[in-house]
């Protein structure tokens, strides 16, 4: 399969304007610039996804490195999130639907992120870890019963957590995100999953107990744990 080739995109917008939003979007490194040539290279200092190189390649972006799936579903496509970003949209998520989870988004980055304009678009970079420091503007953000989640979790999540899970084995790694409020098994393994790695993850949403009770337990009310192991 081809590598994607999002460099003439990239290499119209300066440096300093991806610093931060293709970073949080993407998954990419902290940049001083953008390659020119090549699939998605972004060149400078290692940051959160990096190595020392300070190179990532499409396959970085996308979890492409299993070519059977890739063969068997092709144009699906695991997504590599940043970490902090995918642990607060999870909790967002809870009892709620994605229009609602968007507004929630766009609105905690609206009062807490830097301001990013690009290509013609203007916006909002989601905020670093530790600068959602406001529970009135978090509430104001129509976050509701999740909004103490969002701040204890921000006084409590710092880069150094999040680096750490990526060397944790997958089940230290659940029980670490697990010890924080409002993070049950569901978020765990979607953070896991689509931002830190851990392929063995298996995130079990409503939707999917209906179809794991369907196809392989004949509709029967099977308990939430049991699905879950």
């Amino acid at each position: 399969m081809a590598d994607f080739d999002f460099t003439p995109l990239l290499a119209q917008v300066p440096s300093d304007v991806l610093l931060d939003e293709v970073r949080r979007r993407l998954g990419a490194l902290s940049s001083d610039s953008v390659a020119n040539t090549g699939p998605v290279t972004m060149n400078g200092a290692a940051g959160r996804e990096g190595g020392a190189s300070g190179q990532i390649r499409s396959d970085e972006f996308f979890r492409l490195s299993n070519p059977e799936a890739i063969r068997k579903y092709r144009g699906m496509r695991i997504v590599r999130q940043d970490a902090w970003e995918c642990l607060i949209s999870f909790l967002c998520s809870s009892a709620a639907n994605i229009p609602k989870i968007k507004i929630n988004i766009e609105t905690l980055s609206q009062f807490f992120g830097k301001r990013i304009r690009a290509l013609g678009f203007e916006g909002y970079a989601f905020p670093d870890p530790g600068k959602l420091d406001d529970y009135e503007k978090i509430v104001q953000a129509k976050t509701g019963f999740r909004a103490k989640y969002i701040k204890t979790v921000n006084d409590l999540v710092d880069e150094a957590f999040l680096a750490s899970l990526k060397k944790m084995p997958y089940l230290e790694a659940k029980k670490a995100l697990k010890s924080l409020p409002g993070v049950g098994d569901k978020i765990a393994d979607c953070v896991l999953l689509f931002s830190l790695g851990f392929t063995e993850a298996f995130p079990v949403d409503t939707w999917m107990k209906k179809i794991l009770r369907k196809w392989y337990f004949n509709n029967e009310d099977i308990p939430e744990r049991q699905l879950q192991d």
